[in-house]
């Protein structure tokens, strides 16, 4: 049984690995800054020189601008993760989606998620219940979107 698991888990992360380019883990000595605030904590993933036109780095500017919006977003979307804001830690990479600069957000209850873990890289989740939540967030409309319209 414990083999099932494995390979079932293997499968499904070969299956997230083929769907988006995934930076490597970086070691402990190697970790992604926190974007400065005191109200919640921020990681931005750079991204992927190899995909000009696909992929871009978020900026702080960019993270804090999209902050009210995504709370909002989260509030529709979730209301335990509203609810409990504070513990969220976020993941923000960029790509560009139909010429449109997108936002990927990842938010993490850092109960669950320790933040050392989420300034290694990019942190894929399936299925997170109430530790993980994804929005998606486009930046010159200023809202967030659904994933595949995006």
């Amino acid at each position: 049984m414990q083999h099932l698991a494995m390979l079932t888990a293997a499968s499904v992360l070969t299956a997230c690995l083929g769907c988006r380019s995934i930076p490597p883990v970086r070691d402990s000595g190697d970790l992604l800054p926190l974007v400065p605030t005191d109200s919640f904590m921020a990681v931005i993933i750079p991204g992927d020189e190899s995909k000009a036109g696909e992929s871009w780095t978020p900026t702080p500017t960019d993270v804090l601008g999209a902050e009210p919006v995504i709370l909002e977003c989260a509030r529709a979307r979730d209301p335990y993760v509203a609810k409990h804001w504070h513990r969220y830690a976020r993941q923000y990479s960029g790509a560009s989606r139909h010429g449109n600069r997108v936002m990927y957000i990842g938010l993490f209850d850092i109960k669950f998620h320790p933040l050392d873990r989420l300034r290694r890289g990019l942190v894929i989740v399936d299925d997170g219940g109430t530790d993980y939540l994804e929005l998606t967030y486009d930046v010159g409309l200023k809202q967030c979107v659904n994933r595949l319209e995006s």
